[in-house]
């Protein structure tokens, strides 16, 4: 577009030329600095390609000849320096300068009043009666200012469809990658449901070949230690059946799946029914890789609460907190129990619950006073 303009305008001047050569000098030269600063224009432009540059320049240049035009040629109307007024002042804005342009338009004006203010009235008193030939040179100035203008818009407009095309097809084209991807999307949500069924199924199995066994044992130690393999494997499976239930593959709802969980572990220990279980959750949501070994922890600590904890008490109570933090996460969990001191009891379950807070990069702190038992983990969000 720089170009066919710096191209109309070098045509235009041309003309403005050849049809006043033999009239006043002044107004020659106006037309030659036009046609000179059109003729660099699209010198620049076939070398630099910076047509923004070169609307700058038209509305500053165009500006300043207009202006003097008005204020140094006191023996023309100066009807058609108002039109060119416009027409640089339009320029500046076709090339995208809106802060410019306001400055261009503000100068323009500043201008016309000091033109019509205190040099209009001289200029009257000057002018003597234009010849017919001056008045079609004027009047073939005005028609070539005009016919600029209404190229101008007519580029601009043009300009203006020429984008609406071009945005209406980038949106048909990303309408159609969206609907791809879309479909691809669901294609994936699907098969990962499907796996996160399949493990579910799988660890089920497992649990249902634990039981098988443990039927067969003699033992009632046994038959426990089974039973906690057994509430293990449950753990994970359930954290994968919920996620193949939901629509959020990524994140488990915490709170929900503690509540399910601890429910599930409630139901195993027929004497501690009546245990309250209190769960403060500070976030909503946990990925997979944290969830699994969080759910084993709490199901560690859990189990031994239940078990050993409240075998001279009906009415416990069991606090489990998680709360996030700059660098990961708190898990706090206490009863009331009466416990004899954790280090006489180095069971599994414990050496477990070590291991799962070492897999989160995590440390552990235990406690036992007069209120019972208190646990408290500062650990990390697993990548």
């Amino acid at each position: 577009m720089g170009t066919r303009i710096s191209v109309f305008f070098m045509l235009t001047f041309l003309i403005l030329i050849v049809t006043f050569f033999n009239g006043e000098f002044s107004s020659l030269m106006g037309y030659v600095a036009a046609l000179s600063i059109s003729s660099l224009m699209l010198i620049f432009l076939l070398v630099c390609k910076n047509p923004k540059l070169v609307f700058a320049i038209y509305g500053i240049f165009g500006s300043l000849i207009a202006l003097s035009s008005c204020s140094f040629i006191p023996e023309s109307a100066h009807y058609v320096d108002f039109i060119w007024i416009i027409v640089c002042t339009f320029v500046v804005y076709l090339g995208g300068h809106k802060r410019l342009g306001l400055a261009i338009l503000i100068f323009n004006a500043i201008g016309i009043g000091y033109f019509l203010y205190f040099r209009h009235n001289i200029h009257i008193s000057i002018i003597e009666p234009a010849s017919n030939l001056q008045l079609t040179g004027t009047y073939l100035e005005i028609l070539l200012s005009l016919f600029i203008l209404a190229y101008l818009m007519y580029q601009f407009i043009h300009f203006q469809e020429y984008n609406d095309k071009q945005i209406k097809l980038i949106n048909a084209s990303l309408v159609a990658q969206n609907n791809v991807i879309e479909k691809q999307n669901s294609e994936n949500v699907a098969l990962l449901k499907e796996i996160h069924h399949r493990v579910k199924n799988n660890l089920q199995i497992i649990v249902s070949l634990l039981r098988l066994q443990k039927n067969e044992l003699n033992s009632e130690e046994s038959r426990a230690h089974f039973q906690e393999a057994i509430n293990r494997v449950l753990v994970m499976s359930s954290i994968h059946q919920k996620l193949y239930q939901q629509e959020n593959l990524i994140n488990v709802n915490l709170k929900q799946y503690l509540e399910e969980l601890i429910s599930e572990l409630k139901t195993l220990f027929e004497n501690h029914k009546q245990i309250d279980i209190k769960i403060t959750c500070e976030f909503p949501h946990m990925g997979l890789k944290t969830m699994v070994p969080v759910g084993l922890i709490i199901n560690e600590l859990v189990s031994n609460s239940l078990k050993y904890a409240f075998k001279k008490s009906e009415n416990g109570k069991i606090e489990i907190l998680i709360k996030k933090t700059n660098k990961g996460f708190i898990l706090g969990y206490s009863d009331n129990g009466e416990w004899i001191e954790e280090n006489d009891k180095n069971g599994f379950g414990l050496e477990l619950v070590e291991v799962f807070t070492n897999q989160l990069n995590g440390k552990r702190s235990f406690e036992i006073n007069e209120q019972g038992s208190n646990y408290l983990f500062e650990l990390e969000f697993a990548d």
